[in-house]
Order: structure tokens, then sequence, then C-alpha cells
């Protein structure tokens, strides 16, 4: 396959669920994200979902990959790219704008629209850190429920 995710939090059913492997990996990465806009859950009354219905991926593309034009499957959420090793051949294109990334800077975009990602180094793989987050317009309509209904806690650590 040209692309590879290795996840750190990914929605399973109705609620966010975080790798202990991964976490155990990137504890201060995993720390950081116990924000509302990920762990938090929304007042909505048709659907319930503890934390943000996405994920959190460390997410590589093989030199000379396209993925397909394709999109999410809501816009509740927005998608956060940080790049992390971004070769100079490499965008993504949204709703028909073209983007690039560049190492160390965030990217956001709301994949419920059509977009394809392309990587034409002949030899370079493309990382990125890819964070689903609520869309802001979506917590000021409904607000929260929970602040950390889907939140992280390190293996062998309890609340006080």
């Amino acid at each position: 396959s040209c692309w590879q995710e290795y996840w750190v939090y990914n929605a399973q059913g109705n609620t966010g669920a975080w790798s202990d492997e991964a976490c155990a990996l990137t504890p201060t990465l995993c720390r950081i994200l116990q924000v509302p806009e990920v762990v938090g859950s929304l007042n909505l009354k048709a659907r319930y979902h503890r934390g943000v219905p996405g994920k959190v991926a460390f997410a590589r593309l093989r030199p000379n990959s396209k993925i397909l034009a394709h999109s999410g499957p809501h816009n509740a959420r927005l998608t956060i790219h940080l790049g992390l090793k971004i070769p100079k051949d490499t965008h993504i294109e949204v709703d028909k704008e073209q983007r690039r990334w560049e190492e160390g800077k965030a990217l956001v975009i709301d994949d419920s629209f059509m977009h394809e990602v392309v990587n034409n180094s002949p030899t370079e793989d493309r990382f990125i850190l890819m964070v689903h987050v609520w869309h802001p317009d979506m917590v000021e309509e409904h607000g929260y429920e929970s602040y950390d209904a889907a939140r992280w806690q390190a293996p062998g650590v309890r609340d006080a």
C-alpha cells in the first residue's frame, strides 16, 4: 500500500480509543492532546460520541504515490496535518485548491470536501501527524457535554 498509518487515537464505535503502545512511545504527544477538541463530547441529541469521531495518527505516503480523491464521512470535524518530513514534490488538493505542507507547520483542512494527496518524489516518503478535532462551528452551536470523555490515562496511573 502507498499509504500507512500508525494510529495513536482512533474512533471505535461511539468512543475514541487511545493506543497504550503508541502513547508509551509518544507520551508527550498523548498528554498535550488531552484537550476538549480531541477528547471532549458535544451536546448532541441525535448521535453521541465520546471524543472526536476521527483519529490521531502518524501517516506515511510512499514515493511516487497518489491517494485518489475521496472525502471524510462528515463535516463535524477539521483535520490538522503537521508536516514532519515533506519532500518537495508533494501536495494535497482540497476542493480544487492545491496546498503544500511545510515541515514543522500545521495545515488545516475540512476533509468532508473531496481531496487527494500526491507525493511525486521519486525517492522520499512524506510523513505527517494527522489530528482530527471537533469543528469550531459544532462546538459553538452545541457546546461540550464533557471536556474529557475520551481522555488517555497512562497504564498504572489512577485518578486521585
